[in-house]
């Protein structure tokens, strides 16, 4: 077991070294890029607001899913963690992460195992699908430009058909877990309805070929994967035979069983759901708004269609499990997705997405560092114990006892 945290540690570390490697050797990243322009101090205290602001609204999310999960937590309490939980997942290293931090207090709080751990899940899943539908959006609104970038549309669709295929599924899979299998089938069915509509609408008839069949076999895929999915994914409620059978067999069953189960917890509460949705969509926007305007300010030549167009993707790449918060790997993911949006005019992407994290962990580091440093000894409890192996082992029966208790009469 030793030697597999150990291979699986060198390996995450690795990818992190590899692409920092590569940047810089093939000059992808160099920090003159970022050449800040005095008359524009003003657009980038903007940048600078609106990397802070998707924190404090992310706070806000998790805070309203732990209500939504009959776990909740003071709002001031969310705050803390939440800059607590920066600062873990950028600087600390180790399994222990800031997602597990949060989780632990919640748990020693509330007595609500199962409501911690799904609170934090859909918060993730909830950003996560955000950003997909931004990233969707912002491909079908920027198509004329990308038509006029040879070679662009190509890549533009591949990269749509990615983003609309985890979309889809994860949607279908909370509604229909959540409200029902029948409501996330009808719901596939009526975009397969609206499909041959925005495919014949975003492709002139002179250029149905190659890319209209790709258009078409992409969104059928996407369409056919969230039908399965819908399917499927309810078929694994707790006390189901596939339930037993994924958590007993399947390669991973345990973690899938985990998503199943955070589900179960917002049956009850859709609407915590509709607005941590609606929320992830506006934090990501700024997101890319912030991108955009740290362009600007230091005189990237980069339009808003591009880096819309650029960072969905590599904020998606960018969420991978690696150390120090995916450094290097979504700077990657950027630099070539700009190259390719501007036809090859900007190589140095790297530097503009660098510039973005480094704002953001200075907010980690600014706020984070003193959190903890004042409640260590507080945080050192929570993790001694509620490790990751207790937490997976349900080794605190107190708690789960607790926790049951409430929902003795539930006959869902």
């Amino acid at each position: 077991m030793r030697i597999r945290r150990v291979a699986v540690a060198v390996l995450k570390y690795g990818v992190v070294v590899a692409a920092l490697s590569y940047l810089i050797l093939t000059g992808r990243l160099d920090p003159r890029g970022l050449d800040l322009d005095p008359a524009r101090l003003h657009i980038a205290a903007a940048a600078v607001l609106l990397v802070l602001l998707p924190c404090l609204l992310s706070f806000v999310r998790w805070w309203l899913l732990l209500r939504g999960a009959a776990a909740p937590i003071p709002f001031p309490t969310a705050v803390r963690l939440g800059f607590v939980g920066m600062f873990f997942n950028t600087f600390m290293f180790g399994a222990f992460g800031g997602d597990l931090v949060k989780i632990g207090y919640v748990i020693r709080e509330t007595h609500r195992r199962g409501a911690a751990a799904a609170s934090v899940l859909i918060d993730r899943i909830c950003g996560l699908l955000g950003l997909l539908a931004l990233g969707g959006l912002a491909i079908v609104l920027s198509w004329d430009y990308m038509q006029r970038v040879e070679g662009l549309p190509y890549v533009a669709l591949t990269l749509f058909a990615v983003l609309a295929g985890f979309g889809l599924a994860l949607a279908a899979a909370i509604v229909a877990v959540s409200i029902g299998r029948a409501w996330a089938l009808a719901g596939v069915a009526l975009l397969l309805l609206a499909q041959t509509w925005i495919v014949h609408r975003g492709l002139p008839s002179a250029q149905f070929g190659m890319l209209s069949v790709w258009a078409h076999a992409a969104t059928t895929v996407d369409l056919s994967v969230a039908a399965l999915t819908a399917l499927v994914l309810p078929g694994l409620l707790p006390g189901r035979t596939l339930s037993r059978l994924a958590r007993e067999h399947l390669p991973g069953g345990h973690a899938l069983m985990g998503f199943v189960e955070g589900l179960l917890a917002y049956r009850r509460s859709p609407g915590s759901l509709a607005i941590a949705l609606g929320l992830s969509i506006i934090i990501q926007g700024m997101v890319l708004l912030a991108l955009t305007a740290l362009a600007q300010a230091t005189g990237f030549g980069v339009t808003m269609t591009q880096v819309f167009f650029s960072a969905p993707p590599a904020l998606v790449v960018n969420a991978l499990p690696v150390p120090m918060g995916g450094l290097g790997v979504g700077e990657t993911a950027f630099a070539e997705l700009l190259r390719t949006s501007t036809a090859g005019a900007i190589r140095n992407g790297a530097v503009l997405f660098l510039g973005w994290r480094i704002i953001l962990n200075l907010i980690g580091v600014g706020a984070g560092l003193p959190l903890y440093l004042r409640g260590k000894r507080d945080i050192q409890a929570v993790r001694r114990t509620y490790a990751p192996e207790g937490l997976a082992t349900d080794r605190q029966p107190a708690d789960n006892a607790r926790e049951r208790e409430p929902e003795a009469g539930d006959t869902r």
